[in-house]
């Protein structure tokens, strides 16, 4: 009986560690639209050097947004956004204090500013922010400090994605956990065979 869980073990644990090599040499390569030989995307990290999420703080506000595509083979729409100067709650009109956003990331830190990706919550679209304050976020400060190169950096033409490197990283660590395992499979599967003998 044990045998046959540990074949049971050996068997998911080699599938688990080939769709992880599968997902991290096929499935993480982004062509160009046209199906040509496009090239990789770079994740937007390699290029500026950050890629972290952040939180606003309170009493602070993004106003203004522009589309962003989710990489450099998407279109640079000119839509924007800017805050509205009243919103309708429960019939009544207020006043808004910003943007409808969620999932903020710092995607480059030039000084004490930065460029802010994030989605709005009333369109699900993807906008960004140039020049935002650091000092209206709450964010990795050392991760921060690490990527402030100074320079404002042009992501049009870059080839870039906003697909972060740690996805690879997630990958290997779940290869080698699932090699662990096969390999214990095979350890206990050979030790009982040879205790049969």
């Amino acid at each position: 009986m044990k045998k046959i869980i540990w074949t049971i073990v050996l068997v998911i644990a080699l599938i688990v560690s080939g769709t992880a090599l599968f997902s991290m040499f096929y499935l993480k390569r982004v062509q160009a639209p046209s199906g040509g030989k496009g090239g990789e995307l770079i994740p937007v990290e390699r290029i500026t050097g950050i890629n972290i999420s952040a939180k606003l703080r309170d009493g602070c506000y993004v106003t203004t947004g522009y589309s962003m595509p989710y990489d450099d083979n998407g279109p640079w729409l000119h839509g924007g956004r800017v805050a509205g100067l009243t919103q309708m709650i429960d019939g009544n009109s207020a006043p808004t204090e910003g943007l409808p956003v969620k999932n903020i990331r710092i995607i480059d830190v030039y000084g004490d500013k930065c460029m802010i990706v994030y989605t709005c919550t009333d369109d699900g679209q993807r906008y960004y922010t140039e020049d935002f304050p650091l000092a209206y976020l709450k964010y990795d400060r050392k991760k921060a400090e690490k990527a402030d190169d100074g320079i404002k950096t042009s992501l049009p033409g870059s080839r870039f994605t906003l697909a972060s490197d740690t996805s690879n990283v997630r990958l290997v660590l779940i290869l080698i956990v699932s090699l662990g395992v096969a390999a214990v499979a095979v350890f206990i599967l050979c030790k009982k065979e040879r205790s049969h003998e």
